[in-house]
């Protein structure tokens, strides 16, 4: 969903303020934890935010629907906080604001994603090596390996990190070096 600047700028504020009070109330990795859950389940089908965001629904509906659904699997700040949403009539921003909060938690845990993208698939030990290595070049915690086949590099991988791409594939090299002959 692409929002014009005052829209990310407020999804960016509600992201921080729930980083900030997960931090206070150690209890980060279960909101982590419980956000990615609920992105994954609820918010891909963008039913869940279609419901939430109608404004013919009552805001003690929502609450309700909120409480029977979630209630069991979540941690209580993130019910209380899409409470917050709906009183404030900022649900329809839920998903940017739980994006901006897995990037914001991301940064804060020192953590990176990274896809490797190679023609074969790498043995569990390539993969500890690549991450070790990435740990140590980036100084990170950790890195979070995503890995995609994609047999038409012919050898050799690419790595993706946030906008960053380093091409170490046998096609980029054979384009290098075409490039260069001509």
């Amino acid at each position: 969903m692409i929002l014009d600047n005052n829209l990310e700028k407020i999804a960016s504020i509600y992201a921080s303020a729930l980083l900030e009070i997960a931090i206070k109330e150690n209890i980060l990795s279960d909101i982590f934890r419980d956000i990615k859950s609920i992105t994954d389940r609820y918010l891909i089908s963008k039913d869940l935010l279609k419901f939430l965001s109608n404004p013919v629904i009552t805001k003690n509906i929502k609450k309700k629907f909120l409480t029977d659904v979630l209630a069991k699997d979540v941690n209580i700040l993130i019910l209380h906080f899409f409470f917050v949403l709906v009183e404030k009539n900022r649900i329809n921003l839920l998903f940017n604001i739980f994006l901006y909060f897995q990037k914001l938690y991301l940064e804060y845990s020192s953590i990176e994603k990274v896809q490797l993208i190679t023609p074969i698939e790498f043995s569990d030990i390539q993969k500890q090596s690549l991450i070790d290595k990435l740990i140590k070049l980036r100084k990170v915690n950790k890195i979070e390996l995503t890995m995609i086949i994609q047999p038409d590099l012919i050898g050799g991988f690419k790595i993706i990190i946030n906008s960053d791409i380093i091409d170490l594939s046998l096609r980029n090299q054979l384009k290098l070096l075409q490039v260069y002959l001509t």
